[in-house]
């Protein structure tokens, strides 16, 4: 590779772990030189007067001082070094400033200031209510139009309606974050503890609200770059939402959430978890781990190749997004952009190909560049004729959202600083403050550019000619600048595929079923600490056996984390119809395995317990285990439970509703279950009537238990406040009176 990119590259990692290890240094100076706050230079160090060894050894004394002051040189070199890479990445508004200006994209250098007047104030504070679940959503609903009718929070305009919120910050500072006012964050916190609202910036909905028109029910998704996971709880939304007054039937779609890194697929778990997602879209959810560029092609079992739609929301160098980081101004040049164009192209490419025909790519960015937006569209545009742009796609998804159309022309630059010979080069050892020694190099093609020695250079990053540009209709895209709608930067393309051909077609065996794919699932499974993988297929037919389940639901068992079974969503029972890929997370996790309790024999032969979400996707498809309790009985478990009277943690005194406790019907239920030597994990239900004569019985309720000799009780899984919303959920569907 060329000298002068290499360099570069090591330049730009040098100085990114530098002013990561600032604070580390600085601890280690203070421990070096004392406990004092105040930071020593090398004057300060060698004037300091030495202490009088405590010991009489004066050589270690010796010895001791010398380290502090050779410690004491080290820092004040990395002093120096770090100083120099600060000022060569503190000239970011500068040139934000010059490479903006040169693209053309705002109406003058007065709009361009309203832009930077922008970017230093902080972000109104929004967030989203649930897109589908109209009659769980309603009260919060309520309580939201109370809190407009005192202007403290106000609609979305450009969102339907109720659903997008915006509470305004009291401080405009870019970076401060402000708390909600108290009347506010209660409903916040209600809304998230049901799953029902999440706080979300405005232009972070778009992407799914653009993609919305495309998706119906029952739809597979992928959503390649998921953390950290407010998109992909909107995807759910819209695959699998709720019918009336059915929300455990019903078509339910698939939504596959993957990210390239471990630790950010832990995040997007962990965030899903906070939300309390229903059971219903978790069971639409597969989330994985590789990198954008390795997803292999999925083939499903109805032989549909591909996905419905794929977001790309891929990483990028975020200029759009100061308002949240005002430092990242300070550090801006074009060639963190640059860097990233090639990922961003490869990324795209690959969402390309996993598209079956009149399936949609949605791509997108926080960034205001060019070569990260429009660049990388014209460059899968170019790669595939069967791809077109979709007209008017803001003004069908966020009706009166302001945005500026795409460009079709741009320029390309990169940063440099001026040597003392007069030149400029991308590296300089110069310690001048002067602006005037950084500035932008323009190039107006790749080979000048890549004749220059310019880093990170692609032939890709060029605007096409004006005759590929028209055809293109790069200005179906979209722009969103900040000082349009108070909200941070961003760029949307919607693409759809009109080719009918195979998608397998365009795909090499090497990245499909080859060794590349393999390769590449095996590092990151390497990386995941507990992947989903088969069930042994001897316990996967106990586990069915004792359930009592058919051959549909069987395959749906699957090995997760800590021994732990899920149950994979419907629409992708095998899971490996995904590819050569690591999974950290399919479905619900339906069995725990078991903690025994006082009453419980210890050769019991079921070997797990039910979680709350297991025995709500098992119910109905479960012939064996399951107990029909009425609804009486149901609330004094439940109740029990959520008051603290029955604690889950303590597994030897777990609260049992004896035989002369239940009613006549769950007694005889009871009893039969006894007989049938199914003791141990129960799905407890309520069973009512078909909706017409004939119909079979329709299980409305079901809560996670256990039966044993002694009578019935809840898992030991279902927790306190699993009790207290499954308490809400049994009034709601039958009324909780007791029987005397």
């Amino acid at each position: 590779q060329d000298p002068s990119r290499l360099a570069h590259t090591r330049w730009h990692a040098a100085s990114h772990e530098a002013m990561k290890r600032e604070g580390k240094e600085k601890k280690k100076k203070q421990h070096s030189l004392g406990s004092n706050t105040h930071t020593w230079g090398i004057d300060d160090a060698l004037a300091r007067p030495k202490k009088r060894p405590r010991s009489s050894d004066a050589a270690a004394a010796s010895d001791s001082s010398a380290a502090r002051v050779k410690n004491a040189l080290r820092s004040a070199q990395l002093d120096k070094r770090e100083l120099l890479l600060w000022r060569k990445f503190g000239y970011g508004p500068s040139l934000f400033r010059q490479y903006y200006r040169a693209q053309d994209l705002m109406d003058g250098d007065d709009e361009l200031e309203e832009v930077e007047a922008c970017y230093s104030t902080a972000l109104p504070i929004t967030f989203r209510l649930h897109a589908t679940d109209g009659r769980r959503a309603s009260s919060l609903k309520a309580r939201l139009r109370q809190l407009r009718d005192a202007n403290l929070v106000h609609g979305l305009e450009w969102m339907p309606a109720d659903e997008g919120w915006q509470a305004t910050a009291e401080t405009r500072d870019a970076g401060r974050r402000e708390k909600l006012h108290e009347a506010v964050a209660e409903v916040v916190d209600a809304g998230t503890s049901s799953g029902l609202l999440a706080r979300q910036e405005a232009v972070s909905m778009l992407p799914v609200l653009v993609l919305a028109p495309h998706l119906k029910p029952g739809d597979r998704v992928l959503d390649v770059c998921a953390a950290p996971g407010n998109k992909t709880m909107q995807l759910l939304e819209r695959v699998s939402p709720p019918e009336d007054g059915d929300e455990r039937g019903g078509v339910r779609g698939l939504v596959v959430a993957n990210d390239a890194h471990p630790g950010r697929v832990k995040t997007l778990q962990d965030a899903i978890k906070r939300h309390v997602r229903s059971t219903r879209e978790m069971e639409s959810l597969v989330i994985t781990c590789s990198y954008g560029q390795d997803v292999p092609v999925p083939i499903f079992d109805d032989g549909i190749e591909g996905y419905d739609a794929v977001l790309a929301d891929v990483p990028c160098s975020g200029d759009g997004t100061f308002r949240k980081d005002p430092d990242a101004l300070r550090r801006w040049h074009p060639g963190g952009g640059n860097a990233l164009h090639a990922t961003q192209v490869a990324v795209a490419r690959r969402m390309a190909q996993l598209i079956k025909p009149g399936g949609h790519l949605l791509y997108s960015t926080c960034s205001l560049n060019p070569v990260e937006d429009e660049a990388v569209v014209a460059a899968i545009l170019k790669e595939n004729p069967e791809f077109e742009l979709v007209k008017g796609v803001m003004d069908a998804g966020a009706p009166g959202m302001r945005y500026r159309p795409g460009v079709s022309t741009w320029k390309v630059a990169e940063h440099a600083f001026n040597g003392q010979d007069g030149t400029s080069r991308f590296d300089s050892d110069s310690e001048s403050e002067s602006e005037d020694d950084v500035t932008l190099r323009w190039y107006d093609d790749y080979g000048t550019a890549t004749a220059a020695g310019m880093p990170a250079t692609e032939v890709s990053m060029w605007p096409p000619s004006q005759e590929a540009a028209k055809r293109m209709h790069l200005e179906r895209c979209a722009r969103l600048l900040p000082h349009d709608q108070d909200t941070g930067g961003f760029f949307i393309a919607l693409l759809r595929r009109k080719a009918k051909k195979k998608i397998t077609e365009g795909v090499s065996d090497a990245s499909q079923k080859g060794e590349c794919a393999r390769t590449a699932a095996a590092r990151a499974a390497g990386d995941l600490p507990d992947p989903v993988r088969p069930l042994p297929p001897n316990e996967m037919s106990a586990i069915a056996a004792q359930l009592g389940l058919g051959s549909s639901s069987k395959k749906r068992l699957w090995l997760g984390a800590g021994g732990a079974v899920t149950l994979s969503p419907r629409s992708v029972s095998n899971l490996t119809d995904l590819g050569s890929i690591a999974i950290a997370s399919a479905g619900v996790v339906a069995l725990i395995p078991r903690a025994s309790v006082w009453n419980e024999a210890s050769d019991a032969a079921f070997p797990y317990d039910l979680t709350s979400a297991g025995a709500e996707a098992l119910a109905r498809a479960s012939r064996k285990r399951r107990v029909q309790v009425v609804p009486s009985d149901l609330q004094v478990m439940l109740a029990a439970r959520s008051s603290g009277a029955d604690d889950p943690s303590n597994t030897k005194e777990l609260v049992c509703l004896t035989a002369e406790e239940m009613s006549e019907a769950t007694r005889r239920k009871w009893r039969a279950c006894v007989d049938d030597r199914q003791t141990g994990a129960v799905v407890l239900v309520l069973v009512k009537r078909g909706k017409a004569e004939g119909d079979p019985p329709m299980v409305v309720f079901s809560a996670a238990g256990r039966c044993s000799e002694d009578g019935l009780m809840l898992s030991p899984e279902v927790t306190a406040a699993e009790a207290s919303r499954l308490l809400k959920d049994l009034s709601r569907v039958a009324g909780t009176k007791r029987n005397k």
